[in-house]
């Protein structure tokens, strides 16, 4: 393993976005003909325009000892920005199945709990924590794993 694929960055949950941002540590393998102005919680923080893109990152299943590649579509691309941001709603909408709750928090923890599922692939991915934060534990693929992974 290369030292820069052990780079391991969040995807971090964000219900208070209404689209999926990525920065430095996701590989984009499209970049779409528009760009978006966004504007910061303050109007302190200003505006600027930023381009929307098709990109991808690698999840990697410790349980499983195999690796996922997840692509992420009409996201915003912050260069600046460490870790993605993924609004739940987006992934409700694209039919896979999540559950926020913490484990901690269930009376009765299951496999379910804290987790996404995608019905299609049949694969569940496990959020962890960052603080309040649920994230999934993700990577830049390399553009090999990103045609190796992709087929």
């Amino acid at each position: 393993i290369e030292s820069n694929e052990l780079s391991e960055t969040r995807t971090d949950l964000d219900s208070h976005a209404d689209s999926p941002v990525v920065g430095k540590n996701a590989l984009i393998f499209e970049t779409l003909n528009n760009t978006v102005t966004v504007k910061g919680f303050t109007n302190s923080l200003g505006t600027t325009t930023v381009p929307v893109v098709n990109a991808a990152v690698v999840y990697d299943d410790t349980h499983l000892n195999k690796s996922n590649l997840l692509l992420i579509y009409n996201a915003l691309y912050v260069q600046e920005m460490e870790h993605n941001l993924i609004p739940p709603f987006m992934m409700r909408l694209a039919q896979l199945e999540l559950n926020e709750e913490p484990k901690f928090m269930a009376k009765q923890p299951t496999m379910e709990h804290h987790s996404l599922y995608c019905p299609k692939t049949d694969i569940r991915m496990h959020f962890c924590l960052h603080g309040v934060v649920s994230y999934l534990p993700t990577r830049r693929p390399t553009a090999d794993q990103y045609r190796n992974l992709g087929t």
